[in-house]
């Protein structure tokens, strides 16, 4: 809320600032699939060692099937029924 941070690719060489209380956007088109480290580069106070995460880069036909399947399954709540009616039988 009141420093700034730095959003940082390193692989993907993409860096941008956030500044508190702006919005600011950031768009990329990644080359190349694969798992990426994602850091804050802005000495940005104590908790700053532990600001990490991952990027997660894949294939256009890749993505289009796990959306695919989030779809076939987005209803599913574990009950016989649910599963029933999302093959398409009847249930007894």
């Amino acid at each position: 809320e009141d420093v700034l941070h730095s959003f940082f690719l390193p692989h993907q060489r993409v860096k941008q600032d956030a500044v508190p209380g702006l919005v600011i956007d950031v768009w990329f088109e990644s080359s190349q699939a694969g798992k990426f480290e994602l850091v804050c580069a802005e000495l940005c106070g104590w908790g700053h060692y532990k600001m990490r995460g991952q990027l997660t880069a894949e294939r256009e036909e890749t993505f289009q099937a796990y959306l695919k399947q989030l779809q076939a399954t987005q209803f599913d709540d574990g009950s016989t029924l649910a599963k029933a009616g999302a093959s398409g039988a009847q249930a007894q």
